[in-house]
């Protein structure tokens, strides 16, 4: 019987939610008529406002009283099947899901925290695998065909006026843009690759005719101040909210980044990717699409494996990272998407 209500859960970051998509679009090729409602972080929903493949949004977020509201509302909402994503692998989100009163909850289970799962998923080599495939394998134990693995990030019309007019009024219409995302959520700012780098990579896609953009939070703004020092050229698209930097990121022709939310957001709209992978598995959070990765050689990487900081002293991974050899890769990417379009 085709379930009424199902609640899928993705209370973890905007890469993480993306990541999770490609289960809401075989949920709903398999359940057309029910209702899917889509709880995450408030940074995480965004990616789904707005899209037709969800008929609700509900913000989560971790203080007291944020978790409270959560269990009211997912009692209220009575849901016939709860979903977790593999990154969301805390005990009180799979008590969520017991005390919606749904009779099918699916997620994983690491270190006994997803007890109150009926349909648990157990965990080995998580992080050797992409993150992507962990959360299909979701769909697999529920018996939903998958008929797509691709992610998707939900962009409004007004959101693509923004950035038609954003362009303009930066004199950047028609010219060829790259971006750049220095940023990272600020616990695991051991990920980012220094903003002098960044900064001495835009000069050399300056020399090449590339017009610079440079994305991420006003929390981040130092570092495009650290960025526009070394290269003046540079534009701020800081700020702005995923939803506008999303469609503005799609008029890129590419993007550097860490290992973000942004790359996520870049290679589910089109926009090949070069990412920088230091502590985090590149086999576990890479890009996917007409993307490339860059990583250092050193032996004792990737460290993280879940934990909430990085603690390395010296993160080697990420300062033995070159801006010749970034801009080298940025600009062989480049030039293998154009032979592969000529050749399509």
């Amino acid at each position: 019987m085709e379930p009424e209500t199902i609640l899928c859960i993705c209370a973890s970051g905007v890469g993480n939610a993306i990541m999770f998509t490609p289960v809401i679009t075989n949920i709903r090729a398999r359940y057309p008529k029910s209702r899917i409602v889509f709880m995450g972080s408030p940074m995480s929903v965004e990616v789904v406002r707005g899209s037709d493949l969800v008929d609700g949004v509900m913000e989560y977020r971790t203080d007291v009283k944020g978790r409270l509201r959560a269990l009211m509302k997912v009692r209220s909402l009575k849901p016939d099947m709860v979903i977790v994503a593999s990154s969301d692998r805390g005990v009180f989100i799979s008590f969520l899901s017991w005390f919606s009163g749904a009779s099918v909850r699916a997620g994983f289970v690491h270190k006994n925290r997803g007890i109150f799962y009926n349909r648990p998923l157990f965990i080995d080599a998580f992080f050797e695998k992409h993150e992507v495939y962990h959360n299909l394998d979701l769909c697999r134990i529920l018996d939903i065909p998958i008929v797509s693995k691709r992610t998707f990030f939900a962009i409004g019309e007004d959101d693509e006026r923004f950035a038609s007019e954003w362009l303009k009024e930066h004199k950047l219409s028609g010219k060829p843009i790259v971006g750049l995302h220095p940023g990272s959520h600020p616990r695991y700012h051991k990920r980012r690759w220094s903003a002098e780098r960044f900064g001495a990579l835009a000069s050399l896609l300056a020399e090449r005719g590339f017009a610079v953009v440079v994305f991420g939070s006003l929390e981040e703004i130092d570092l495009f101040h650290r960025i526009s020092e070394v290269e003046p050229s540079s534009v701020s698209a800081m700020g702005l909210g995923f939803k506008r930097s999303a469609a503005i990121l799609r008029r890129c022709i590419g993007l550097v980044a860490n290992d973000s939310g942004f790359m996520h957001m870049a290679y589910t709209l089109g926009v090949r990717v070069l990412g920088l992978f230091g502590p985090t598995s590149e086999n576990h959070h890479g890009p996917l699409g007409t993307s490339a990765v860059i990583t250092a050689p050193v032996p004792c990487r990737p460290c993280y494996r879940g934990q909430k900081e990085i603690e390395c002293p010296h993160v080697r991974c990420m300062t033995e990272i070159t801006v010749d050899k970034v801009a080298d890769e940025f600009f062989r990417l480049i030039e293998r998407s154009k032979a592969v379009a000529a050749d399509g």
